[in-house]
């Protein structure tokens, strides 16, 4: 029974230390683009911020789950102070890029 005990409260002093030390995040904000929340039609969304056309800001691609598109909208502010235009699918040789999923 003791060493039951014991355990019990090793592993409450454990969780508390774990949770203690847990990351804490910020609450999410809305991403903008062309002054309107990114809005897609179904979730599941890949982003990523990358510097896509070599201007020295980080645009922003994300990926969709639905049909696998890639989209792309291009930062017209700066890497502090983003302003993305209207995303546009990804196109490579003049077909839009799509991954299935799965």
């Amino acid at each position: 029974m003791r060493s039951c005990i014991a355990v019990v409260l090793v592993t409450v002093l454990c969780c508390g230390f774990c949770l203690a030390d847990a990351p804490k995040l910020d609450k999410g904000v809305r991403i903008e683009a062309n002054g309107a929340p990114i809005d897609i039609e179904i979730g599941h969304l890949v982003p990523d911020a990358v510097d896509f056309n070599g201007d020295g800001r980080k645009d922003l691609v994300v990926g969709q789950f639905k049909e696998g598109c890639i989209r792309l909208y291009l930062n017209e502010g700066t890497d502090a102070a983003p302003v993305f235009k209207e995303g546009k699918p990804l196109e490579a040789a003049g077909q839009v890029i799509k991954l299935d999923a799965g």
